[in-house]
């Protein structure tokens, strides 16, 4: 996805080995529980990071901002991945946003259309709001182990 930004937890070793000794659907679970949360708080702060635009016919005014989310990924070819988590819109021309154009022309007439230029809200969401959404994703993983363990 264009503007995607890659996390890796690290620093949370004790958690990990205390994760590497449940079974592999609990561990699962508590990954993916933790990513997604991290990665749904993000969603605010992304969607107003998001340019309204001036809107057309083909994409109204505030689509790409409505259109932000949290969702689980895929890996093409390997299917669902509970440590791959997408956040971003969904809108069709977000890649348009976020990398800009070449000064673009009509294939009929040879109409200037414009450029546009670069927009990447997804990298300063990402930027702004790292330290919380890491500390959300710590937060459920020393939850979720600490449940499993008084149990």
């Amino acid at each position: 996805m264009p503007g995607a930004v890659t996390v890796n937890v690290t620093g949370l070793p004790e958690l990990e080995a205390a994760l590497d000794r449940l079974s592999g659907f609990q561990a699962q679970a508590i990954r993916e529980k933790a990513i997604l949360t991290g990665a749904r708080a993000l969603v605010r702060p992304m969607r107003a990071e998001a340019p309204l635009g001036p809107g057309s016919r083909k994409y109204p005014a505030g689509n790409l901002r409505k259109r932000v989310g949290a969702r689980k990924g895929r890996i093409q070819g390997s299917g669902r991945d509970p440590s791959i988590v997408v956040v971003g819109s969904v809108a069709p021309h977000r890649h348009l946003v976020i990398r800009g154009t070449k000064p673009r022309f009509t294939k009929a007439g040879g109409a200037y259309r414009g450029i546009m230029p670069s927009n990447p809200f997804v990298d300063r969401a990402w930027q702004a709001n790292e330290s919380m959404v890491m500390a959300r994703i710590r937060a459920v993983y020393e939850a979720e182990v600490q449940k499993l363990w008084q149990r």
